[in-house]
């Protein structure tokens, strides 16, 4: 139980993976929501088309999810929480890698909102 809380301090305070994943997934969505490519074609008159580039890293975000159990809540016995039980080094450097992905994906949303003004 320690090396939860431990684990939990060192990614932020969030405690599971299940979690992060879904904090990064919520904010991912609203980058892609927000990032719109404006390719208005004066003859054809296109409506603006969300970009390619994200919504494929949130398709590979998803899968790498699907693959691995990271969306399933922490407690499930599918969950990648509960297959790195025994692998505390290996939570805590993924736990590392999520909390820095939320901090990069909000830092492109506020960024992206920002210019939208």
């Amino acid at each position: 139980m320690a090396s939860t809380s431990t684990t939990a301090g060192a990614a932020g305070g969030s405690g599971s993976i299940s979690s992060l994943y879904h904090e990064c997934l919520s904010i991912l969505n609203q980058l892609y929501a927000l990032e719109e490519i404006q390719v208005r074609n004066p003859t054809t008159r296109e409506e603006p088309t969300k970009s390619p580039v994200i919504a494929g890293e949130l398709a590979r975000f998803r899968i790498w999810s699907a693959n691995s159990g990271a969306h399933h809540p922490a407690g499930s016995k599918y969950s990648l929480d509960y297959r790195l039980q025994d692998a505390a080094h290996a939570k805590k450097l993924l736990l590392l890698v999520l909390e820095k992905m939320k901090i990069v994906l909000l830092h492109g949303t506020l960024s992206k909102a920002l210019t939208e003004r």
